[in-house]
């Protein structure tokens, strides 16, 4: 790697000035380890950031030389970054495409695995990959770049105005700018990272959701929607066939978003307030997309759910639970319309009342095999305040399916917007000296087998 003769020496000068390792030049120049190479990266950085924060402390515009140093140290900061990322994807030739790199939901690394599931947009023609639990929402859109600042830091930015020294030597190697609407398009790589943590709030992802990268308003799949008839034949006789059935599954992109506000104390004041937001929006928008995977309306503009799809198996408890037979009920209905359920997913009530089913000894009853071949999520998103008359308004449904019919499409252009004169009808920026966060983002869900999934319905709550 080679560096020019003015950046080496701003980059001597400034380490000389701020106690760097001056020695650490000459890694740039010849065979570094990726070690090496990451210590310098980071040495520049702090480096840079000493200067900015020099001139900051003293109240001053940078001088000539500081402009031309930061520079040179952006520039070579952004080859080294390159370089680490290109010897990265070597050393990682030949593996799976697409390696898984979401946590575990227990939160753990877990393995790498790839969902293997491949579509192609029949309008384009383009192939798509659907992502699972652990794949990586940032590697399937190209924007797996790493970077030393979060989506909490870009928040933090936006909502501040500043940034810390290290996370600013980042900013300008970034473009960032302003949306049509007013607020701040979110650059690929922390969009991409602000959905894998909003992804891993979602119980129907954990249970085996598909997630679809969108790269434009609308994505058209094909599905098998009737099977061919296949059949023996005698010799000089017809066979008795008919057409495979194929349908259309759509995603149309529409616009989810969710928003916080804060006091101007806080807002000012909070050194962590960056990633407290994206802790609570990326929370906010998971759940909801749990909501309406499960319970949407369809009603425009909420996408509809499986409960609201039609052709869905369904069984009908109307009691309470006594024992596993629902569920049971429930599984033979999915393997009768040629499905294998692999997750089920529940309100917490309702796994707390088998948590404490008894036998006639008092003892915790024992769950058949198909209770516990399932893997099992609790969700709040699960209503459990259902009225359908002439039984108790409390009631609850049941989720039980192979959840890899799920597809949730998400397109990558993240919007945030900071204000401290709007308002939610309660309270407003300029009323209360309060601010308000919004990210805004757009995503749809589809089935593509709704007999896939049985609910069971009208579960009363044990009294």
């Amino acid at each position: 790697m080679n560096i020019s003769q003015r950046t080496e020496a701003a980059i001597r000068r400034a380490f000389t000035k701020h106690g760097g390792d001056v020695s650490l030049i000459a890694v740039a120049r010849s065979g570094a380890t990726d070690a090496e190479l990451k210590k310098f990266r980071a040495e520049i950085l702090a480096a840079s950031g000493e200067i900015l924060a020099g001139a900051e402390a003293e109240n001053r515009d940078l001088t000539k030389p500081e402009t031309d140093d930061l520079e040179d140290m952006r520039m070579l900061a952004s080859v080294l970054r390159a370089e680490i990322d290109l010897r990265d994807e070597r050393s990682s030739a030949g593996t799976v495409d697409m390696r898984g790199i979401l946590p575990d939901s227990d939160g753990g690394s877990g393995n790498r695995e790839t969902t293997g599931h491949r579509f192609v947009d029949v309008k384009t023609g383009a192939a798509v990959r659907a992502l699972g639990r652990k794949d990586s929402f940032a590697q399937a859109i190209g924007a797996n770049q790493r970077t030393g600042i979060s989506f909490g830091d870009f928040a933090a930015r936006v909502i501040t105005g500043r940034a810390s020294p290290e996370a600013e030597s980042e900013f300008r190697t970034m473009a960032i700018s302003p949306s049509s609407s007013g607020g701040y398009a979110v650059p690929a790589p922390l969009s991409a990272q602000f959905i894998d943590k909003m992804r891993k709030q979602a119980a129907v992802v954990r249970a085996g959701a598909l997630v679809v990268p969108m790269t434009s308003n609308t994505l058209t799949f094909a599905k098998n929607a009737g099977d061919p008839t296949v059949g023996w034949k005698s010799e000089n006789s017809a066979f008795s066939a008919s057409d495979m059935t194929l349908d259309a599954v759509t995603l149309t992109a529409r616009v989810i978003g969710g928003y916080v506000k804060m006091s101007n104390e806080l807002f000012n004041d909070a050194p962590n307030i960056g990633t407290a937001v994206e802790n609570a929006l990326a929370q906010g928008c998971g759940l909801e997309l749990d909501r309406v995977c499960l319970v949407g309306s369809g009603a425009a503009p909420e996408p509809r759910g499986i409960y609201e799809t039609s052709n869905v198996n369904s069984y009908t408890l109307d009691a309470a639970l006594t024992n596993y037979d629902p569920v049971s009920r429930a599984v033979q209905l999915v393997r009768e319309d040629n499905h294998e359920p692999t997750a089920m997913i529940a309100a917490p009530r309702t796994y707390g009342e088998f948590d404490r089913l008894k036998d006639t000894t008092n003892q915790p009853l024992q769950p058949p095999k198909s209770f516990t071949d399932l893997q099992h999520y609790a969700s709040g998103n699960v209503p459990t305040d259902m009225d359908t008359g002439g039984s108790p308004a409390n009631q609850t449904i049941a989720f039980v399916g192979d959840w890899s019919n799920v597809v949730i499409g998400l397109r990558n252009d993240i919007e945030l917007l900071v204000t401290n004169t709007g308002g939610d009808g309660t309270t407003s920026g300029i009323t209360h000296y309060q601010v308000f966060v919004r990210v805004v983002m757009r995503a749809d869900v589809a089935l593509f087998h709704p007999e896939a999934f049985a609910i069971i319905k009208k579960i009363w709550q044990t009294s």
